[in-house]
């Protein structure tokens, strides 16, 4: 109803708001978002990397790096990609200065937390950089200016030609492919059905929130001894 629009309105503009003080408090020169995207979750992926100046609440966007990703995907694997693009992109371009990414990835932010072995590439990237790097998590489609830029190059990636070179299919692609095709049948007989009832998925871990509703995700890379 309208009142439960008014309220999460609200709520997303507060967040929002939390959002753009929490990226302009680091007071650096460079802010990168990424994101990724796939139709229906597993096909016709695409990444991006807008890279900006200025304050988040109006950023100047700088560069726009958009990729295809492959026929078929999945939204973790597009996000990782775009991550792996402004990696490579503050390779050339950062220097020694300090730089902020912004992911609404829960999932990728967890897996280089907790040191999965899917972003080990990723943490290594991180470790040969200069200056300090923070990623940190943003909400989605709240209406954060850099992060709804990223989402529409990232939509515009995935209409882009597809290669004729042929693409691998990774662990976490076949995955979600096999469990959105392939599903149980409800079952029929009465203790089956009860015992189904009981079993509780686990959760997947996410990140919890410390300061702010914002930021559920830091990662800071300091500077290696020069010498």
């Amino acid at each position: 109803n309208k009142q439960d629009h008014v309220k999460e309105l609200s709520t997303n503009q507060s967040n929002a708001a939390k959002a753009i003080k929490m990226i302009d408090s680091y007071e650096v020169d460079i802010v990168l978002y990424t994101d990724g995207s796939c139709k229906g979750g597993m096909e016709d992926g695409g990444s991006a990397v807008v890279v900006t100046t200025g304050s988040a609440s109006n950023p100047v966007v700088l560069e726009t790096i958009q990729k295809k990703g492959a026929k078929y995907t999945c939204s973790y694997q597009e996000e990782k990609e775009a991550m792996v693009e402004a990696l490579k992109w503050m390779k050339v371009n950062q220097k020694y200065s300090d730089t902020v990414i912004c992911s609404d990835s829960q999932s990728l932010l967890t897996s280089i937390d907790t040191m999965s072995p899917d972003t080990s590439d990723i943490r290594a990237e991180l470790d040969l950089l200069h200056g300090r790097t923070f990623i940190h998590w943003i909400p989605a489609h709240i209406n954060i200016p850099g992060n709804e830029i990223a989402d529409k190059a990232a939509k515009e990636a995935a209409l882009l030609p597809n290669s004729d070179s042929p693409v691998s299919v990774t662990y976490f692609v076949a995955k979600a492919i096999i469990k959105h095709q392939i599903k149980d049948e409800e079952p029929t007989h009465p203790l089956v059905s009860e015992t189904y009832k009981r079993c509780v998925r686990k959760n997947d871990k996410v990140l919890e929130c410390r300061k702010d509703a914002t930021l559920l995700a830091q990662w800071e890379k300091k500077p290696s001894p020069i010498g």
